[in-house]
């Protein structure tokens, strides 16, 4: 944990974590555990294990009794963003989890007399894209397009306001780009593995600037979040503090794996078209794209920098 906390603060907290089985819960809860907090699982899998309770964002039961003694929730558990949604209404799919769910331990929360609420929202609450040069930055209002983001930033609004009128629960909202480490999946592990096989691929003329966050940096921030008196009530974004070109990290990615990147340069115009052409479009956006996020304000109101450069940080999941 980072230096600027005080353990002895962070190690009389009991805490729970939602969606604690998830990528980002289940090293949450390993990074709160050595630094001695008293843990709550829950999980909306009804096959979780004795140490996790089952508490689904859908229904009421089990968030009372999973709330008792708790000083602060850490919600995690959401319907996750996916390429592939084959829901009918997806917005209202994500408005039950993302929203309604939300409002749900929210509720339960302040009825338990919790202190604080981190919420994990995602910097889709602000937009696809940024411009070069004008990046994302803390408490600013978005423009989300998709589903997923529209959701996320109107559970964030929700959140801010019912707790707000009870006066009982303080908020923090974090937002992070993408999240990688150890058991990550997706694209960026997709990519991973094929830059180790050494396959070659077309974009050496990409210059784009993307911000990542390391688990072990979104880990640290979750923990600022839960005990620093000037966070209540802000929105936040984190990542690694250094943006990267596609090029860059597909020739980090390639060197901490012990290999060579294998770049060579295609028509820009080209791939999109191609990629549109088979329904990617959004893989275009995302291999090509600026997404930048200012630290600033996070810096100068917590005084938190990330442990983690984004070189240590690949080096640790990919080792």
């Amino acid at each position: 944990m980072t230096a600027t906390l005080n353990l002895e603060v962070l190690r009389e907290q009991s805490v729970l974590v939602t969606g604690a089985k998830g990528f980002v819960g289940s090293h949450l809860v390993n990074a709160l555990r050595t630094a001695g907090c008293r843990v709550t699982e829950t999980s909306s899998r009804p096959d979780v294990d004795t140490n996790t309770m089952h508490c689904d964002l859908q229904s009421d039961a089990g968030w009372k009794k999973a709330m008792q003694g708790v000083d602060v929730v850490v919600h995690l558990a959401s319907r996750v963003h996916t390429m592939k949604d084959t829901s009918r209404n997806s917005l209202d799919a994500y408005r039950e989890l993302n929203v309604e769910g939300s409002l749900r331990v929210s509720r339960f929360a302040a009825e338990a007399g919790v202190k604080r609420m981190v919420y994990l929202s995602s910097i889709k609450a602000l937009g696809e894209e940024t411009e070069e040069g004008d990046p994302f930055f803390s408490d600013q209002r978005g423009d989300p397009t998709d589903p997923y983001g529209i959701s996320k930033a109107e559970a964030e609004d929700c959140l801010i306001n019912q707790l707000h009128q009870t006066g009982k629960v303080e908020v923090v909202i974090i937002r992070p780009p993408l999240v990688y480490g150890k058991g990550v999946g997706g694209n960026l592990a997709s990519l991973a593995k094929v830059v180790g096989r050494g396959v070659p691929l077309p974009f050496g003329s990409i210059k784009n600037k993307r911000d990542l966050v390391g688990i072990e940096n979104l880990c640290d921030w979750i923990a600022v979040a839960m005990i620093h008196p000037d966070a209540s009530g802000h929105r936040f974004v984190v990542s690694d503090g250094c943006a990267a070109s596609t090029p860059e990290l597909i020739r980090l990615i390639a060197e901490l794996q012990g290999g060579n990147a294998r770049l060579f340069c295609f028509p820009e115009s080209v791939l999109r078209s191609l990629l549109a052409g088979i329904g990617k479009a959004e893989v275009w956006s995302r291999i090509s794209g600026n997404l930048e996020v200012d630290l600033g304000e996070t810096s100068r109101l917590l005084g938190w920098t990330p442990r983690n450069s984004l070189r240590d940080g690949l080096k640790n999941w990919l080792r």
